[in-house]
């Protein structure tokens, strides 16, 4: 069932499961009205209390400044799990998922490569496009 549906995030509650669903239909363009979104998502989160989240973020193309990075860490996540609302299961991972697309995750996956082989010498840097 849709819960919220604002200017750029969708929340839906899937009360069976215990698990909310938080789609990006569009990318937010400055950090103020990507904060007004997430409180909304704290605000639904902290009212259903839900076991697992969701969050589809195949849309999203906005990169917050660092100030707004950090503050989703503390106004954001911190009550989330602090107050127990995500669980975790028995592989010791949160019940919190991201869908990112496949071009996302292969990338993830690349790079995993980097972090697993910490004898590698490599230092990447990161580009939006090949201009850069």
């Amino acid at each position: 069932m849709e819960v919220y549906n604002g200017p750029h995030l969708i929340i839906k509650n899937e009360r069976e499961y215990s698990r909310i669903i938080s789609t990006w239909k569009s990318s937010p363009t400055n950090d103020i009205a990507y904060r007004k979104e997430l409180l909304k998502h704290l605000d639904i989160v902290e009212e259903i209390k839900p076991a697992q989240v969701i969050w589809i973020l195949e849309k999203l193309t906005f990169v917050p400044c660092a100030v707004t990075k950090k503050w989703v860490d503390e106004k954001i996540s911190k009550p989330i799990f602090r107050n127990g609302y995500v669980e975790r299961n028995q592989d010791g991972f949160d019940k919190l998922a991201f869908v990112v697309g496949n071009d996302v995750k292969a990338y993830i996956e690349v790079m995993d490569i980097f972090k697993e082989n910490s004898s590698s010498s490599f230092n990447p840097k990161y580009f939006s496009t090949e201009i850069e």
